[in-house]
């Protein structure tokens, strides 16, 4: 964009302001916030003692323009703070860093691209043969969810003693686990991989599990360059049943003598519990402990 400047600009150089008429063809580039004076410059005050002054007013000159054309592009406020719209730059300028450079792909991506195979979307809804209707596939409430059986039916070579529940949640445990070592395999068998990336998130585990270790949990250990903030464990403190309020002191402690009572009815109903679960018929551990947590006491 050219424009002509032709206007009055103050100068600052002395105590008072002075108005002062400047006429000069300048070239501006509001998106870069930038202004280019074209203009011929006095080559005999360069060669005096004055020069850094001369170019000081000139420079002054040529920013007060430009600053003068920010306040002239439309505005909007945001945040209690009044921003100037931009336009387009037009001068090309060079990237400060090179361009980030293509991720590589991963093992799994590098056999679905040997072998064809493309990604494709799973539905969120699938049926529920229990329900009969449609139910998300993951999540609150989803289709076909094992954890919430209270009942469920053994094999006839099965032990009648195991724990049928128990191992539903290990089996649960041992595939969360496989998956994360397969991912884990995954990200760190893809190509040009830098190992000085995994070496320095490696080092920074060790140096916090090092000072967490110590009696004072890092707090009063010499701190490296750039080193991970540790998190401070803060003790809980006691808290004691307060003297001047008896009601709620008496109150509390028959809360306290309820749970007590709770946990000694409860232990007689152990064999009988005991009985259900080695029984063939099986019930879920929700189920048990509505049992015992619905005994009313007396």
């Amino acid at each position: 964009m050219v424009a002509l400047l032709t206007g009055s600009v103050l100068n600052t150089s002395t105590s008072k302001y002075i108005p002062t008429e400047v006429h000069k063809e300048l070239k501006f580039d509001l998106g870069n916030l930038a202004v280019f004076d074209d203009s011929h410059i006095d080559e005999d005050n360069l060669k005096t003692d004055n020069r850094e002054l001369y170019l000081k007013e000139l420079n002054k000159e040529n920013v007060q323009a430009l600053i003068n054309s920010i306040w002239g592009l439309p505005t909007i406020r945001k945040d209690e703070v009044l921003l100037a719209q931009l336009p387009e730059p037009i001068t090309p300028v060079p990237r400060e860093k090179p361009v980030p450079e293509k991720r590589p792909p991963t093992k799994w991506e590098r056999f679905a691209q040997l072998k064809g195979i493309k990604k494709r979307k799973k539905s969120r809804l699938v049926f529920d043969d229990v329900t009969g209707t449609y139910k998300p596939r993951w999540g609150h409430q989803r289709a076909n969810d094992q954890s919430k059986d209270w009942l469920i039916e053994l094999p006839k070579q099965a032990d009648p003693y195991m724990d049928a529940f128990g191992e539903i949640k290990e089996n649960k445990k041992g595939r969360i686990l496989k998956n994360k070592k397969q991912q884990n395999n995954n990200n760190t068998n893809t190509i040009d991989v830098r190992p000085q990336a995994l070496k320095k998130k490696a080092l920074e585990r060790e140096i916090v599990l090092t000072k967490k270790s110590t009696a004072s949990l890092g707090r009063f250990d010499q701190k490296l360059k750039e080193e991970p903030k540790i998190k401070q464990a803060h003790a809980k403190k006691n808290k004691f049943a307060s003297n001047i309020e008896p009601k709620k002191a008496r109150g509390k402690e028959q809360s306290i003598n309820k749970a007590i009572l709770k946990k000694v009815i409860a232990s007689i109903y152990r064999p009988i519990v005991k009985h259900i679960i080695t029984s063939p018929f099986r019930c879920s551990a929700g189920a048990l402990s509505l049992l015992i947590t619905k005994v009313e006491l007396v």
